[in-house]
């Protein structure tokens, strides 16, 4: 489970005060743990499938053009879903203008590249 970063307990006080202290506590200040955990996971459950397999180019290839196609259209429908939201929150919430991500930014997230630009 993963931390939810975008609110805190002080900005949801009755689901906190709802919720008994140890899954508060997984919630709110500990939930980034499951992060570390899940790329573990997924480090040995790739590497332990790949133990018999001779890996070359052809491999390699099919490998990634399988985890992209797996990956990817979640991940620009996520984009979408949230540029979307974004549209209509800030006029609605709280009478802001919009502010697109620029189109850098965009082609960076569309490449996997967004950390490594910056």
């Amino acid at each position: 489970m993963g931390r939810v970063f975008h609110i805190s307990a002080a900005s949801v006080p009755v689901l906190a005060a709802a919720l008994p202290q140890p899954l508060r506590l997984l919630l709110f200040e500990k939930g980034s743990l499951g992060v570390a955990i899940f790329f573990v996971l997924s480090g040995f459950v790739i590497s332990y499938s790949l133990r018999q397999v001779k890996i070359d180019r052809a491999y390699v290839q099919n490998f990634t053009l399988r985890r992209w196609v797996r990956l990817s259209p979640p991940y620009y429908a996520s984009m979408v879903a949230a540029i979307a939201i974004a549209a209509r929150s800030p006029a609605q919430v709280k009478g802001e203008p919009l502010a697109l991500p620029s189109l850098p930014s965009l082609f960076a997230h569309l490449l996997y590249l967004q950390d490594v630009l910056a």
